[in-house]
This record gives structure tokens, C-alpha cells and sequence, in this order.
């Protein structure tokens, strides 16, 4: 613990660093959303390319159920993903009142909750829809 004092130079530079984390935090949440929405939007075409052929005739894979199953699963899982990391990017309505530094504060602090929680139910959600996708391609390398 430092000593008593006045404040020093390297005080006065660690809280600056802060304040500009704290102001910069939802602009960060919201590039992570859309890397992460650019990421399963990308995902969806390879998930697709393994699934959605099924010219005659069907490939032998498409027939297999767990391919079935770790496909509509990864699936699913990168919809939700992907809905979570768009509310992340949504505009919602945040009432406050002007010139009140609490109520502002307060809005601030919401609209963060509801950013990270919803940016980590799309990680999380990503996460799965990736370990599937892969369950799903390792099954299909594996019985081809």
C-alpha cells in the first residue's frame, strides 16, 4: 500500500487509464458482437455446405443420425448465438433523466448489464454450436 500523500504522476495517469477503459466498455461489447456475428454468419456456410447437399444422390453421411443430430444441434445452438450477439447491437430504449448525473449513471449501467450478459449467452452459445460442428465434421471424417 502506498503511503499517504498527494497524488502522484503515475496516480494521476492509472485513474486516467481507468475513466477511458470505463467510457470506451460498450463500444468494445459492441465490436465483440459483431465479430462474433461475422464469425457465425461465416460458420452457417460450412454447417450448411455439410448439410443442406443432399443432391441425388444423397451423400452416405447425410444418412447417418448422429451427423443429423451434432448438425441440427450446432445449428441451433449458432441461431441463438447469433440472436444474443445482435441484441448486443440493439438499440434499447434506455429512459433517463437530462441533467441528472444518478439517472445517468443508472442508464449507463443498465444498458452495460444488459450488453455483457447478452455478449456472454452468445459465447457460451458459440461455444457449443462450435464443439457440435466439430463432433459433427469429426463423425463425418471418421465413418467416410
Amino acid at each position: 500500500m502506498r503511503p499517504v500523500g498527494p497524488e502522484t504522476e503515475e496516480d494521476r495517469q492509472l485513474r486516467a487509464w481507468f475513466a477511458e477503459q470505463q467510457s470506451k466498455n460498450l463500444d468494445r461489447l459492441e465490436e465483440g458482437a459483431k465479430t462474433l456475428t461475422q464469425l457465425i454468419t461465416g460458420l452457417y456456410g460450412a454447417l450448411f455446405a455439410f448439410l443442406a447437399f443432399s443432391a441425388n444422390p444423397t451423400p452416405p453421411y447425410l444418412r447417418d443420425l448422429s451427423v443429423r443430430w451434432l448438425g441440427s444441434v450446432s445449428l441451433g445452438a449458432l441461431f441463438l448465438a447469433l440472436l444474443a450477439a445482435l441484441a448486443v447491437q440493439y438499440p434499447w430504449a434506455n429512459p433517463y433523466q437530462e441533467n441528472n448525473l444518478s439517472s445517468m449513471r443508472r442508464a449507463r449501467e443498465g444498458m452495460r448489464r444488459v450488453k455483457v450478459w447478452s455478449l456472454r449467452l452468445a459465447l457460451l452459445l458459440f461455444l457449443i454450436g462450435m464443439a457440435f460442428l466439430g463432433g459433427m465434421i469429426g463423425q463425418i471424417l471418421w465413418t467416410i
